[in-house]
C-alpha cells in the first residue's frame, strides 16, 4: 500500500507543476496592468516604473514563473501587491473561513444525499422515489448563487429572522448568535453536493438490489436492517469516492456563495485578487486549492485500502499458514490474493483452494484460476464460510479436494461471511 502511496505522491508533482505554470500564464494573459491600480494616473511615470521594478513585473514572465516557483519552494508564498502582507497570513486566514463554512455544508450535503439517495432506491417506483429523486435533481440543476440571493430575499429581507451576509464576530461559532450567520450559506452550499450524491447512490444501491447475493440473504432469513447493511457496505466505496471530490468541489468551488454572502473565505480571497489582479494572491490561492483537491484524491483512493483486508493475503501470510492446508475463502473473492496463493499451490505449501468470486469483480477467462488444477471457484456466495452450513455446492468442492488435512477457513469478523 505504501508504495502505491508514494506512487500517487510522485504523480502529483508534475500535476500541480502543471497547474502552477497554466495559472500563471493565464493571469499575466489577461489584458490589464496591476500598476495602473495601484497608482493614480497623474503620478509620474518614474513611479510606476519603480513599481514594476520592484515586483519584477519588467522581467520576461518565465524569468518572473521561476523566481516565483524558487520562493514557493522553500514555503514563501510572497507579498500581496495591494495590502503589502505576507500572502500566507491572508491566505490561511481565509482558508480557515472557508472551512468552517464547508464542513458543515458536507455534513449536511453528504448526510442528506446518502438518505434520499438510498431511500429512492429501497422504494424504487414509489411516489417517494418520484420526491426524493425532484429533489435531488433540484439540487444538482438550481445555480447555487441564485438560490443564495433566493434565501437572502426570503429570509434576510422579508422575514427578517436571519442575517444577510457576513460572518459575525469571526472564528469558530460556539453560540447561536454566530451560528445564525451560516445558516443560508450551508443550505445553499450544500445543495449541489447533497443532489450529486443522492443520484450516485440511489443508482448504486439499486445495481447491487438486483444482485442475487441480496435474495440469497433474505433467502437465509436475515433481517431487513442487516440486508441493508450489506447493500449499503457494498455501495459505500464508490460513494466515498465521490464524497472526497465533492468535498474537494466545496473549498474551491464557494467562490460564489461566499461572495453573495460576504464570507471573508478562500472564495472571495480569490474573488478580490482577480479583479485586483493581485498575482502572488491569485496564484497562491488557486495552487494551495488545487493541492489540497489532490491530496483528497489520494486520500479517496488510499482510504478502502487500509480497510480492505484482503490486502493482508501476500506471499509471508500463506507461508504462516500450515503445510499441505487448504484455503477457503469465500467472502472477499479470490482474485485478490492473486499470484501469491497459486505460488503457495504450485510449490506444495498449500494442498488446494476453495474459492468464492460472486459478487466481486469478476476473474479474466485467461486467468489461471479457472485451470489451476489445485483450485475449485464456486461462482456463488457461501451463505457462510463453515464447511457444515455452507451450501451443498461449497462442501462438494471441498469433498473434492480434501484428502483428512487440515482446512484454513478464513472468515469476516465483523460480518461472519
Amino acid at each position: 500500500m505504501w508504495s502505491y502511496v508514494a506512487r500517487r505522491l510522485l504523480y502529483a508533482v508534475p500535476i500541480l507543476l502543471g497547474v502552477s505554470m497554466l495559472v500563471f500564464a493565464l493571469i499575466h494573459l489577461a489584458p490589464g496592468d496591476v500598476v495602473d491600480l495601484l497608482v493614480p494616473p497623474e503620478v509620474p511615470r518614474e513611479v510606476a516604473d519603480a513599481l514594476r521594478r520592484r515586483f519584477a513585473l519588467d522581467q520576461p514572465i518565465y524569468v518572473q514563473y521561476a523566481a516565483w516557483l524558487g520562493r514557493l519552494l522553500v514555503g514563501d508564498l510572497g507579498i500581496s501587491f495591494f495590502t503589502n502582507r505576507p500572502v500566507a497570513d491572508e491566505l490561511f486566514s481565509a482558508l480557515g473561513n472557508t472551512l468552517i463554512l464547508a464542513l458543515p455544508a458536507a455534513v449536511l450535503g453528504f448526510g442528506l444525499g446518502v438518505m434520499l439517495g438510498a431511500l429512492a432506491a429501497f422504494n424504487r417506483g414509489t411516489w417517494l422515489d418520484k420526491v426524493f429523486s425532484a429533489t435531488a435533481i433540484t439540487g444538482v440543476s438550481l445555480p447555487h448563487y441564485w438560490v443564495g440571493i433566493v434565501l437572502v430575499a426570503i429570509f434576510a429581507v422579508i422575514l427578517g429572522v436571519l442575517p444577510a451576509q457576513g460572518m459575525g464576530a469571526g472564528g469558530v461559532p460556539t453560540s447561536w448568535e454566530q451560528l445564525r450567520f451560516l445558516v443560508l450559506p450551508v443550505v445553499t452550499l450544500s445543495l449541489i453536493p447533497m443532489g450529486v450524491v443522492s443520484r450516485v447512490v440511489r443508482a448504486n444501491v439499486l445495481e447491487i438490489l438486483s444482485q442475487e447475493f441480496v435474495g440469497t440473504l433474505r433467502a437465509k432469513g436475515l433481517l431487513n436492517h442487516r440486508v441493508l447493511y450489506h447493500v449499503m457496505k457494498n455501495a459505500a466505496p464508490s460513494a466515498l469516492a465521490l464524497i472526497g471530490l465533492q468535498f474537494g468541489y466545496l473549498l474551491g468551488g464557494s467562490i460564489l456563495v461566499e461572495t453573495v454572502f460576504n464570507w471573508p473565505g478562500s472564495g472571495g480571497l480569490m474573488n478580490l485578487a482577480i479583479f485586483r489582479r493581485d498575482i502572488p494572491v491569485l496564484s497562491a490561492t488557486i495552487l494551495v486549492l488545487a493541492t489540497i483537491f489532490v491530496i483528497i484524491n489520494i486520500l479517496v483512493d488510499v482510504l478502502p485500502l487500509t480497510r480492505d483486508t484482503r490486502g493482508i493475503l501476500d506471499a509471508a501470510a500463506f507461508a504462516r499458514l500450515p503445510k499441505g492446508a487448504y484455503f477457503i475463502n469465500m467472502a472477499r473473492g479470490g482474485h485478490v490474493v492473486d499470484e501469491a496463493l497459486l505460488a503457495a499451490l504450485d510449490s506444495g505449501h498449500l494442498a488446494g483452494a476453495v474459492l468464492d468470486v460472486f459478487n466481486t469483480e469478476p476473474l479474466p477467462a485467461e486467468h489461471r484460476y479457472w485451470t489451476h488444477p489445485q483450485v475449485q471457484v464456486t461462482p456463488h456466495i457461501a451463505g457462510a464460510t463453515n464447511p457444515r452450513t455452507a451450501s451443498p455446492g461449497i462442501i462438494d468442492n471441498i469433498k473434492r479436494l480434501r484428502s483428512g488435512r487440515e482446512l484454513i477457513n478464513r472468515v469476516d469478523p465483523k460480518t461472519g461471511y
